[in-house]
């Protein structure tokens, strides 16, 4: 059985992965949409898109984020 952590240390970890999360994907949005004065989504937009669902899909199965 693994071991417990406690309460404090795991509201601690959390806010780590979710700021961790955060700068990962602000940076990776900044640096991958190169026009923000439309609404559009564009072909080369989608894959970016495409990629966090993933991303978040993927956390999710490990316990890192809650279901949707």
């Amino acid at each position: 059985m693994a071991a417990q952590i406690p309460g404090s240390d795991q509201i601690k970890q959390y806010k780590e992965i979710l700021g961790d999360h955060k700068k990962f994907t602000e940076t990776s949005f900044l640096d991958y949409v190169t026009d923000h004065t439309t609404k559009e989504v564009k072909p080369d937009d989608t894959t970016f898109q495409e990629y966090h669902v993933q991303q978040n899909k993927d956390m999710t199965a490990k316990g890192l984020l809650g279901q949707p």
